[in-house]
């Protein structure tokens, strides 16, 4: 009991060090807004892990979401820090999601996540089995094999985390079929997708 205290303790320390950026990828705090159900597994801290459900009028269909127009911005204005996700040679994860289209869909679509190896970052058609949009919903901590804190970090790392409607179009264009309407010449290089400078924060 004392330790768990202690451990709360800390994580309100470093919330207001960074301006309250810190979250508990299996907190039942979730993203603002989100409702869910209970996983399977419990967070480290003792707390359910919360799973991420859409509304009920989310509807999957309508309208077609756009990779290039309504996802990508989405990526570049959260994930694509030089720091982050955003070096076309070194990014973290080995996950490039900055501004070029065609370089973020060859390192997400089919490609096998760096912390959960079994499942891909995106699996067209199936949103349940991409890594990546468990790393944004927050419920990474749900899947089975995704126990240490770098597999369950909430995405983008030190938050604040994605607004619901972007979270909808992200699992939208998937469920879609996660298709690229990227021109070829768009560049299609798969820039950090070997996975070999993956780091704690990889997808």
């Amino acid at each position: 009991m004392a330790l768990r205290a202690s451990l709360a303790m800390a994580s309100l320390a470093l919330a207001a060090l960074t301006g309250g950026g810190f979250f508990l990828a299996c907190s039942n705090g979730g993203n603002q807004g989100a409702t869910g159900t209970p996983g399977a597994d419990g967070g480290e801290d003792g707390s359910s892990c919360v799973v991420f459900a859409p509304p009920t009028s989310f509807d999957a269909g309508a309208p077609s979401v756009s990779f290039a127009s309504d996802v990508v911005p989405i990526f570049v204005a959260s994930c694509s820090f030089p720091s982050c996700h955003g070096s076309t040679t070194a990014p973290q994860g080995g996950v490039y999601l900055g501004a070029s289209a065609g370089q973020v869909y060859a390192n997400l679509v089919g490609v096998p996540s760096t912390e959960l190896v079994s499942m891909d970052r995106v699996k067209a058609g199936d949103p349940a089995n991409s890594f990546l949009l468990h790393r944004v919903d927050g419920d990474a901590c749900s899947l089975a094999g995704c126990t240490s804190a770098a597999c369950t970090e909430l995405m983008p790392q030190g938050g604040p985390a994605l607004e619901e409607a972007k979270l909808l179009a992200i699992r939208a264009w998937i469920i879609q079929g996660a298709l690229s309407d990227v021109s070829t010449d768009a560049g299609g290089s798969e820039a950090g997708s070997s996975d070999t400078d993956a780091d704690a924060s990889g997808d």
